[in-house]
């Protein structure tokens, strides 16, 4: 909360646009790191009662609440709270928004970012499916996808801090 507020009052009293947009990228940080759980945290039951019916249409199971059971019945998932994929995702796509509304640019490759944003809860719940239908097969599924999605992440951190905040920066640093 008091790096949102940081945020609001140099956003407020900054003299130079490029100070205003970096102040910009500062706020876009507390979405994911205060606001989004914010919002998971008021409609947690609901999020992942989605994310575990997303999953069971995905693996052909009918759900109660947040459990899913097994494709070949020997047992259950349980969707978590602060497990969510949806919620994860919530916090990109919603940082993405925000930088892009507040740029006012809406390009192809803005399109593209966002939509890779959102590609993340295919992924996710794909994953999650995948337990569902192979359990036998749970600790290659979840360390190497566990394995995958963290290389992904460091490649999303490097690719967009190179094309959309490194547009900002002079070549001759």
């Amino acid at each position: 909360m008091g790096l949102c507020l940081i945020a609001i009052h140099l956003r407020a009293t900054a003299p130079d646009a490029r100070i205003r947009r970096a102040v910009s990228l500062v706020f876009a940080l507390t979405i994911p790191l205060f606001w989004s759980r914010l919002v998971v945290a008021a409609f947690n039951d609901t999020i992942l009662h989605i994310d575990a019916q997303l999953v069971g249409w995905l693996i052909g199971t009918t759900t109660t609440g947040n459990v899913v059971p097994l494709a070949d019945g020997s047992g259950s998932i349980f969707f978590a709270p602060g497990g969510s994929s949806m919620a994860k995702s919530l916090a990109a796509v919603s940082a993405a928004v925000f930088l892009n509304l507040r740029s006012g640019l809406w390009s192809a490759s803005t399109f593209v970012w966002t939509a890779a944003s959102l590609a993340t809860v295919v992924a996710i719940l794909t994953r999650i499916g995948l337990i569902g239908i192979y359990p036998q097969q749970f600790d290659l599924i979840h360390s190497l996808g566990a394995t995958v999605a963290g290389c992904r992440t460091v490649l999303a951190i490097v690719s967009i801090g190179y094309h959309k905040v490194g547009q900002d920066v002079p070549l001759n640093r």
